[in-house]
């Protein structure tokens, strides 16, 4: 660096790069100390109806499927072997048991088919877009059947 007190061009280039780094730290420094002081955002618990199970039952595994409906598309009349309880994870849903009233599962409802009863709808509600939903088959061995189809 030159002696001269005015300086050089590179010197005074220099000198306001120095500042503008340290400018740019104290900045990132006084932002990252503000985000360890805010709170961490909290997670929300909504306690939801429990789902009775005939009982006792022999479980030893949990089959798991995500399933996709195409807009309109019906399940047709089923059953299953086995318990199933899932989550909407998309879409809704018209869902009617045997002997029971139709009703409409949003996102995030949960559902119950228990086994061996006629599942008559479980039909995507929207003739315009797709829905999913989570199903958790309680089985006694890996092999079980999840469902069969049945004619109306």
């Amino acid at each position: 660096m030159s002696l001269d007190p005015a300086g050089t061009d590179a010197d005074r280039s220099f000198t306001r790069t120095l500042a503008m780094g340290a400018t740019t730290t104290a900045m990132l420094l006084l932002f990252e100390g503000a985000l360890a002081a805010a709170p961490a955002p909290r997670f929300e618990r909504q306690i939801l109806p429990d789902i009775p199970l005939p009982g006792p039952l022999e479980v030893s595994v949990v089959k798991q499927a995500r399933v996709t409906f195409a807009p309109g598309q019906a399940s047709g009349a089923h059953l299953h072997p086995l318990p199933v309880i899932g989550t909407v994870t998309a879409g809704s849903f018209v869902f009617q048991i045997e002997g029971q009233e139709e009703r409409i599962l949003h996102i995030g409802d949960s559902f119950y088919e228990p086994a061996h009863v006629r599942i008559l709808r479980f039909d995507n509600a929207s003739a315009m877009e797709k829905a999913s939903i989570n199903a958790f088959y309680l089985a006694r061995d890996a092999g079980d059947d999840t469902i069969t189809m049945l004619a109306r």
